[in-house]
């Protein structure tokens, strides 16, 4: 009677281990699919962040240059960088959902390195 209850455990820690094997493959493609989307969530935010400053100038620009003094509404230069910065939060919108929190909001700063030269 000894022997059937010692068979009963080796077959129920087979088991075991088969399914510590089945969830330990199954974290490992989990955290290769996590880092993808990572690298994924980082260019959507350099790239999002890019596109935001490239609005910001633009706008800026045509207020610096408007000699019409036209509304800034009528003028197509206004319109592609308010387009840039609607694109650029759009870009950090899905870098938030692909990556942590913690490595979106750094890369915030490329906003101020990739910032354009002053208008004269």
């Amino acid at each position: 009677m000894l022997s059937n209850d010692s068979s009963s455990l080796n077959l129920t820690s087979h088991i075991d281990a088969s399914h510590h094997n089945d969830t330990a493959s199954s974290v490992a493609t989990s955290q290769q699919q996590f880092a993808s989307w990572i690298w994924i969530g980082a260019a959507s935010a350099v790239l999002g962040n890019l596109f935001y400053s490239i609005g910001l100038f633009l706008q800026r620009y045509v207020h610096k240059n408007n000699v019409l003094k036209l509304p800034y509404t009528q003028l197509p230069m206004w319109w592609l960088g308010l387009l840039g910065i609607g694109l650029g939060q759009l870009g950090n919108f899905v870098a938030y959902g692909m990556a942590p929190a913690s490595l979106v909001a750094p890369l915030g700063g490329i906003t101020g390195i990739y910032y354009p030269a002053p208008i004269q």
